[in-house]
């Protein structure tokens, strides 16, 4: 199946809007590079703080349909991962 440039663009262009916006609101600590994720949005190094690393590993895991892009472990990469995503972001780190 042909996928839609436009449409995979669209939503990775959305996804770093809203990653952006929420940047402000994710626990900023500093943790270690090899810390433990603290929530299921922590994809990326340095683990225990949110922030556009972690953004662009689930677009790009999105876009090619791998497991840490697949928030509700369904074998579907579909809108609700992606809501799922940006809800954990928007979570932030616990304190």
């Amino acid at each position: 199946m042909k996928r839609n440039t436009f449409a995979r663009t669209a939503v990775g262009a959305a996804l770093i809007s809203v990653a952006l916006i929420g940047l402000a609101a994710t626990n900023a600590s500093g943790a270690e590079p090899e810390g433990t994720a603290c929530n299921a949005a922590d994809l990326a190094a340095p683990h225990g703080v949110l922030d556009l690393y972690d953004v662009v590993k689930f677009v790009h895991a999105f876009e090619n349909q791998a497991s840490p892009a697949d928030m509700d472990d369904n074998k579907v990469w579909d809108l609700n991962d992606i809501a799922i995503f940006i809800d954990t972001f928007n979570a932030g780190c616990p304190s």
